[in-house]
C-alpha cells in the first residue's frame, strides 16, 4: 500500500486513516505522514525534531507523543497542519489515548495526566509516585495500566481520577508497554507469553 516508507514507528489507524513516524532512527528529524485507506495516498503531516513513538485518533485530529526527557502529547488536524501542544513538562510519555474530550497519557516517572483535546488545564488523574508507566487502555470510564520492572503491578482509575485501585501483582516481568482490554479481561505479554487477568 505504502512504499518505501522506511523506518516506520508507532503506527496507528482507524476506518479511514492511517498513521506513522516515518523517520524512527535516531537524530534529528522525525516526518509524521498519513495514509487515507480507500486511495493508498500518502500526506506528510507534521515534523518534529525529537523521536514520536506513539499515536492516536479521533475524527478530527491526530494525537502523538514525543519520546523525550521533556516530552509533550500534541495534536495536528487529520489533514496536516502545524500541532498544538496539549501537555508539555513529561518525563517520557507514553502512547496517548482519547476519550470523552480528553487526551490522556502515562509517563516514565509514574504520572497519569490528561488535558481538554481542545487546549486547557492539566489534571493528574493518578500519580504513582515515580513508577515508571506502561501505555494506557481506556474502557468506558474506567483506564486501566501497569507500572513496569521485574514485579508489574496493574491499577485501574475513573477518567475523573476518581478510584484508583490496584487489580493485581504480576510475578512474570512484562515484554511489552502495551496493555489490551475488552468487556471481561486485560490483556498483556510478559516472559510467560501473552497473558490475561480478569477485570474487577
Amino acid at each position: 500500500m505504502a512504499a518505501d516508507q522506511l523506518g516506520v514507528a508507532g503506527l496507528a489507524l482507524d476506518q479511514e486513516l492511517a498513521v506513522w513516524n516515518a523517520n524512527a532512527s535516531p537524530g534529528p528529524g522525525h516526518e509524521i505522514r498519513s495514509m487515507t485507506l480507500a486511495t493508498s495516498s500518502v500526506s506528510s503531516i507534521a515534523n518534529e525534531a525529537v523521536d514520536i513513538r506513539a499515536f492516536a485518533l479521533d475524527a478530527v485530529s491526530i494525537y502523538y507523543s514525543t519520546f523525550d526527557i521533556l516530552g509533550a502529547v500534541r495534536s495536528v488536524p487529520r489533514g496536516g497542519g502545524t500541532p498544538t501542544t496539549l501537555l508539555d513538562q513529561l518525563t517520557f510519555p507514553r502512547r496517548p489515548a482519547v476519550a470523552d474530550g480528553q487526551v490522556f497519557a502515562s509517563t516514565g516517572d509514574g504520572l497519569l495526566v490528561s488535558a481538554p483535546v481542545s487546549g486547557g488545564a492539566r489534571t493528574v488523574v493518578a500519580d504513582l509516585q515515580g513508577q515508571a508507566l506502561g501505555n494506557i487502555a481506556i474502557d468506558g470510564d474506567r483506564i486501566y495500566f501497569a507500572t513496569l520492572g521485574p514485579k508489574a503491578s496493574f491499577f485501574m482509575v475513573g477518567t475523573n481520577g476518581q478510584g484508583l485501585a490496584k487489580i493485581a501483582d504480576s510475578d512474570p516481568e512484562l515484554t511489552s508497554n502495551d496493555i489490551a482490554v475488552d468487556a471481561g479481561y486485560l490483556y498483556f505479554a510478559s516472559t510467560h507469553g501473552v497473558m490475561r487477568l480478569a477485570k474487577p
